[in-house]
């Protein structure tokens, strides 16, 4: 009975220790900077529009600006807007009828 509980607890440790180098791997994966995180998150301009109005028109070129364009038809929208970088532009509730617009500029 006495070498089994040995072996048991032992057993136990090395499964703890195995868990923790796991924990270590997987943060340090997580934290490692390849480069692809680095990238500066893009400037973003809000341009809320008014009531009841379209949105202003988006100028054509080569390398088209991404837009993000919300009108709230419910009594009440919950809005948030976050850049891929983590960036909040905007934690807000629209009404009904309200918009907001958004370009994101490189």
């Amino acid at each position: 009975m006495g070498i089994a509980r040995l072996l048991l607890v032992g057993v136990a440790i090395l499964a703890l220790l195995a868990l923790v180098a796991v924990g270590v791997i997987a943060l340090t994966g997580a934290l490692s900077s390849d480069g692809a995180d680095d990238a500066p998150a893009p400037a973003v301009t809000a341009e809320p529009v008014p009531s009841g109005t379209s949105p202003p028109p988006v100028e054509t070129s080569a390398a088209e600006i991404p837009t993000l364009y919300v009108a709230c038809q419910a009594d009440r929208c919950p809005l948030f807007v976050r850049v891929s970088g983590g960036d909040i532009v905007e934690d807000r509730d629209l009404g009904r009828g309200q918009q907001a617009f958004y370009r994101f500029r490189p």
